[in-house]
């Protein structure tokens, strides 16, 4: 299989009360994901950014993937994260960069599927998104992640609704939302009217991601998938969305069905909420098996 990821790599400053950890983050979670379930011939290619300075936290993982079109910048987005446990985190960034370029070499039509991620929300424009359904006939995945969050002062990202919001949903196959981010891709406020707006387009599912409470995956043919999450001993709230929808495309396109790829994605996801060192992440594919 051939995918291409597309994302920003992103170095995460998790604080937490006095304590403040820093990990590579953003598009890295979704490679650990695709990492973890790839097979040996697999050829699996990143679109992301990357620095000189922050290479450290990207090699040992960033080895297993083609990286023909990385960006390379004097200095990728750093991020603080405030987790206190009971409410969506908030994120401050200390610098945003532009929009990744799409390389003009990308014979899109080569890919047995692309997923998308927008980390900081600035990692594609819309224009990008209309320009590679144009050009690639195969499913598009869009995880809309932080395009969801507006910039505010001194970098401060806040909920709002998606600007240009139709251009997207007239781009993508595949959505995956969290409750928050199911608010913002339409214009409307209500859980079903929102689902029957994404519907109106070109989109064929849409995923909810729940956190504690599960998953629901809705159907453009009026099907319906959920699953509960796994009970483990959580102590990390990171990387879990990422990591759920990678392993998800992944197995889909492989061959397994809606239920068996969300079954397979929970999992991960919930294993990765008892990880805390990254040979624990990396060591994701037998704790899967």
């Amino acid at each position: 299989m051939k995918l291409l990821i597309i994302g920003h790599s992103v170095v995460d400053h998790i604080i937490s009360g006095n304590e403040e950890i820093i990990k590579p983050g953003g598009i890295y979670y979704s490679a650990i994901g695709f990492n973890s379930v790839k097979k040996e011939n697999d050829e699996l290619y990143l679109l992301t950014s990357s620095s000189v300075e922050d290479a450290k936290y990207f090699q040992r993982l960033f080895a297993s993937f083609k990286m023909d079109y990385v960006n390379n910048l004097e200095r990728i987005p750093h991020v603080n994260l405030n987790i206190d446990g009971h409410y969506e985190r908030k994120e401050h960034y200390q610098n945003l960069v532009e929009p990744l370029k799409l390389d003009e070499k990308i014979k899109w039509n080569e890919f047995d599927g692309i997923f998308i991620n927008m980390i900081t929300g600035n990692d594609l424009t819309a224009e990008d998104f209309l320009e590679i359904r144009n050009n690639y006939d195969g499913l598009i995945y869009l995880d809309v992640h932080t395009l969801s969050r507006g910039v505010g002062k001194e970098h401060h990202r806040y909920f709002r609704k998606i600007p240009n919001y139709k251009k997207y949903l007239q781009s993508v196959d595949i959505i995956q939302v969290n409750q928050h981010e199911l608010k913002t891709i339409t214009p409307y406020d209500e859980k079903n009217e929102i689902i029957k707006n994404v519907f109106e387009y070109d989109v064929k599912f849409i995923i909810i991601t729940k956190g504690e409470r599960g998953t629901e995956i809705f159907c453009k043919d009026g099907s319906f998938y959920s699953v509960d999450a796994i009970k483990v001993n959580s102590i990390n709230k990171i990387g879990c969305g990422d990591v759920f929808g990678s392993v998800f495309f992944y197995s889909y396109l492989s061959g397994l069905n809606f239920g068996e790829s969300l079954v397979k994605a929970n999992y991960a996801a919930g294993i990765i909420t008892t990880y805390s060192s990254e040979n624990e992440f990396l060591n994701l594919k037998n704790d899967i098996i």
